[in-house]
């Protein structure tokens, strides 16, 4: 099978399951669909499989009247054909308002989710930089090193244990993660082994990171503070959105992930994960190809 067909096969498949989500549901918000369907399909592709459908007739697509969608919370929402627009659109306003409810806080809550990760490792013993928690989330020095490229960007903080140094950099928001390129160009700069721990990335994203000799986490659900526990539940339960409320990270997935999975790896291979981060750094001339790979955010 040519990669042309199996890609064309992915989307056929995807296309099935939002026809399977749209029966279950009846009208789907547009990011819903991506995030219910995020653990079989990249979201590009769930994109491409409503593209078809909408092509095919398959699916209709409708806006609720009188309110302006943006990148994050476009107003778009996806339902077959035959439905009653009249009837969808009391779920239609309740979905668009908690969407835009959970876009409203997410910034804080990336920030939030830093503070959780910084004290997870803290709390278990890793030496920690920053030290005061409240100087975390953009930082460009370590030691005698500093970040000389103009990326711009700062890393949110480091973390060591047995002489092994990481540049951590937290990512919590639903969508792919993006600024990945300068962010691990700002870890090597600094000597750092890059470690990227994200609520979800894509296949390229995973790829680029590993090649390129660093580490990543993915924690599938992003991390709320039982603040908003109120409508976190809500947005779960009415979009599916992969979302807990939580202040810490529980004992067994961090040992299982960050100590078993990548530490004590690193530790064994420590020579030949700086040999590829070196290559990379070496290699920092083909920007725009790490870039795209890394930054894929669709």
């Amino acid at each position: 099978m040519s990669f042309n067909q199996k890609e064309n096969s992915k989307i056929l498949k995807a296309a099935e399951k939002v026809l399977e989500v749209l029966k279950e549901v009846e009208v789907a918000y547009d990011r819903e669909l991506r995030y219910r369907l995020e653990s079989e399909f990249p979201h590009d592709k769930i994109g491409q499989a409503i593209t078809k459908l909408r092509r095919e007739g398959k699916v209709k697509q409708y806006h609720l009247p009188g309110r302006k969608g943006k990148e994050e919370a476009p107003n778009t929402f996806y339902a077959l054909p035959g439905s009653n627009y009249r009837s969808l659109l009391p779920k239609m306003r309740e979905k668009f308002e908690l969407a835009v409810a959970v876009i409203e806080i997410s910034s804080a809550m990336g920030q939030y989710a830093e503070e959780v990760w910084y004290n997870a490792f803290k709390e278990r013993g890793w030496n920690v930089y920053p030290e005061k928690i409240e100087e975390i989330g953009n930082v460009r020095k370590f030691r005698d090193l500093e970040a000389t490229r103009d990326t711009k960007v700062g890393i949110d903080f480091i973390v060591e244990k047995d002489g092994i140094a990481y540049g951590v950099e937290v990512k919590n928001k639903l969508p792919y993660p993006s600024e990945l390129f300068e962010k691990i160009v700002v870890m090597v700069d600094l000597g750092l082994i890059p470690l990227i721990i994200a609520r979800w990335l894509n296949p390229s994203q995973i790829n680029a990171i590993k090649k390129l000799g660093g580490f990543y986490v993915v924690y599938k659900t992003a991390i709320y503070s039982p603040t908003y526990k109120e409508l976190i539940d809500k947005a779960v339960k009415v979009l599916g959105y992969p979302i807990e409320c939580r202040d810490r990270v529980d004992d067994e997935y961090f040992e299982r992930n960050i100590v078993k999975r990548i530490h004590e790896r690193v530790l064994r291979e420590e020579k030949q994960i700086r040999a590829r981060l070196e290559a990379f750094k070496k290699d920092i001339e083909g920007y725009w190809r790490w870039k795209r790979l890394l930054d894929s955010s669709s």
